[in-house]
């Protein structure tokens, strides 16, 4: 397995942040650290390009961790931030994975909703915690 990692934080005497771990080669990498707002836990969105067989180029993969707090603007900035990130490069097959920390109806989703359309046909939710 191939695996890249983007720090986020310093924790503990090492880091925190998002990993992508593949099956395939990684082509390359990069971290983007997402608006923090009101001295949150930093976020960021990990870009990996993997390699795929058969594949003129690499499939960019974006993964992330959005804000855990009941307030959802910094949640919204990042979604705004990834979408900027994601049209970069339009002629580039693109995912994006990861725990967004919301519900399905909530306003991130539909700012997501601009820039991607969705590949599962029922909703994974990571909350309410009690239930995800």
């Amino acid at each position: 397995m191939h695996v890249v990692f983007g720090a986020n934080i310093e924790l503990q005497g090492g880091h925190y942040g998002n990993a992508v771990l593949s099956r395939f080669p990684v082509a390359g990498h990069r971290n983007h650290l997402l608006p923090n707002l009101d001295n949150g836990e930093q976020r960021g969105v990990l870009i990996a390009e993997i390699e795929l067989p058969g594949q003129p180029q690499p499939l960019r993969f974006m993964a992330t961790h959005s804000d855990h707090r009941r307030a959802d603007a910094e949640r919204i900035a990042s979604a705004e931030a990834i979408n900027a990130l994601a049209i970069e490069h339009p002629e580039t097959a693109t995912l994006l994975a990861g725990d967004l920390n919301d519900t399905p109806d909530s306003e991130i989703l539909r700012t997501f909703g601009q820039q991607w359309a969705s590949v599962n046909q029922q909703p994974l939710p990571t909350i309410p915690v009690g239930e995800p």
